[in-house]
């Protein structure tokens, strides 16, 4: 009895330690992934970063060399051949072909609403204006309506390592966006396996310990049946001791009486035997 019991709380304990523990694995694999995805976050924001500035190197050139050349008679060829360069890198959002001298020759909703480009002119006390005649690439951030921006001013420098021109570049995060929710449903797509699996291999170790308290009931249970047909045998032998034949009158009625008791015993024993709720057994009425 004693040992069954022990072992029933044996691998009850093992249950709950095998549920808990699966908790605090699936606990720690999210505060992993929340971690994972903060540092990425940052990594990935950095990279950005260094495309921006990559992509400006590379194609400011290229931007000025167009409008040169087709600003006046074929700004739709300007646009187009502005448009190819634009779809190499997603997250630029708006760009500025400036003079030197302040004059924004090249300005976004002109490029928009592929209109002829029209000169605007800009103080001279903007922010902007003092990094026009940096002959190095300079970048700025700021945001608007909670987005972070990218501000690059990048310098034409012509063969004749004259710099009349600069070229400023917008970009965004928008990129990031993307490559975070697609990480984000990397994350959930291997947190529900690994949930799936988990729970799993807590069934299939729930079933195995289960299985192994059914027996051992199943072993208490026949213990007890064992138990209670042996005392039900030796009631047997007591009333067919006491029903013998007794010599003296008085002993006779001491013996039925007893053998009455013994009998009431008897039932009340398998009474116990057939029933499954001990505390529902009305003894009284074999008394």
């Amino acid at each position: 009895m004693s040992r069954i019991n022990l072992n029933f709380i044996r691998n009850s304990f093992k249950i709950q330690l095998a549920f808990w523990g699966i908790v605090i694995i699936l606990f720690i694999q999210l505060l992993n992934a929340i971690i994972l995805i903060n540092s990425k976050k940052i990594e990935l924001a950095n990279d950005i970063y260094n495309n921006a500035n990559a992509y400006a190197k590379l194609t400011t050139n290229k931007m000025v060399e167009y409008y040169l050349h087709y600003h006046n008679s074929g700004y739709f060829k300007l646009y187009n051949l502005i448009d190819e360069l634009l779809t190499l890198n997603e997250d630029i959002e708006m760009i500025y072909i400036y003079k030197t001298d302040g004059d924004i020759v090249l300005h976004p909703n002109d490029f928009k609403n592929r209109k002829k480009p029209t000169i605007i002119k800009i103080p001279k006390n903007s922010k902007i204006f003092n990094r026009l005649e940096l002959v190095e690439i300079s970048s700025d951030f700021y945001i608007i309506n909670e987005r972070k921006k990218i501000d690059i001013v990048s310098p034409h420098i012509d063969e004749w390592g004259r710099h009349t021109y600069s070229v400023r570049y917008i970009f965004n995060y928008k990129s990031l966006d993307k490559k975070i929710l697609k990480m984000k449903n990397e994350i959930i797509v291997i947190s529900l396996i690994s949930l799936f699996i988990a729970i799993i291999l807590f069934i299939i170790f729930a079933i195995k310990i289960t299985s192994r308290i059914t027996e051992l009931l199943k072993e208490k249970e026949l213990l007890l049946r064992e138990v209670y047909h042996r005392v039900k045998n030796n009631f047997q032998i007591v009333i067919s001791l006491l029903s013998l034949d007794s010599p003296h009158e008085n002993e006779e009625e001491r013996n039925f009486d007893i053998i009455n008791r013994i009998k009431s015993m008897s039932l009340i024993h398998e009474y116990l035997l057939d029933s499954k709720k001990f505390s529902q057994i009305k003894s009284r009425e074999y008394l």
